[in-house]
């Protein structure tokens, strides 16, 4: 009997995970949620949950999700990290850049969780300290566009504009096709009264 009733169990969590696979998230969650309340202690079907919520904008619940699975492994580095990216979408600065450290201190060459936490501490009005997160990210991985694209961003931020227009250009040697880089430049030159190239970067 006890087999028979794990296996009907067991049902909802294998359903659950094509479902994931699957892209289904919804449906996923459903019967993730419906498999925990038998097993709550089940590490990999909460890790799920969590991403299938962050993958349908629902962070309140991901970020439930998170906290509970760090609550029983603190020393998780992979869910501090994606805690904190659910907290830079849910919007919350402060959450995330604590998070994050967390994170950091765990695993300190994480060129990601860096740059994450680079955004968090922008976002909340920090750029100078920002900037000094994304050089170190750049040092651990210097071929990430995305990384090199939020630097920039960054010492826009930061009132940095000639550093900004550097690596706005480097970023578009990989990316030459990216419109809103061109127009960050184009705005940037426009400020120095440097007209003609901001004329040739709008078009």
């Amino acid at each position: 009997m006890f087999l028979q009733k794990f296996s009907q169990k067991s049902n909802y969590l294998n359903l659950a995970n094509v479902q994931f696979i699957l892209q289904e998230y919804q449906n996923a969650v459903e019967n993730y949620k419906i498999f925990l309340i038998n097993y709550p202690n089940h590490v990999d079907a909460r890790k799920n949950l969590a991403s299938a919520y962050l993958e349908l904008n629902d962070f309140k619940n991901a970020n439930e999700q998170y906290a509970s699975i760090l609550s029983r492994n603190p020393q998780n580095f992979n869910e501090y990290a994606q805690y904190g990216l659910s907290l830079i979408k849910e919007g919350n600065w402060d959450k995330a850049a604590e998070i994050l450290e967390k994170a950091i201190e765990i695993n300190p060459k994480d060129a990601s969780a860096i740059a994450n936490l680079g955004i968090a501490l922008r976002q909340n009005g920090n750029a100078k300290d920002a900037v000094t997160k994304f050089e170190k990210a750049l040092s651990l991985e210097p071929n990430s566009a995305q990384i090199r694209l939020e630097y920039a961003d960054t010492l826009v931020a930061a009132d940095n504009p000639a550093k900004a227009i550097e690596e706005y250009k480097k970023y578009l040697e990989v990316n030459p096709d990216n419109v809103r880089v061109y127009l960050n430049l184009g705005v940037l030159y426009e400020k120095d009264k440097n007209y003609t190239t901001a004329i040739e970067t709008f078009k």
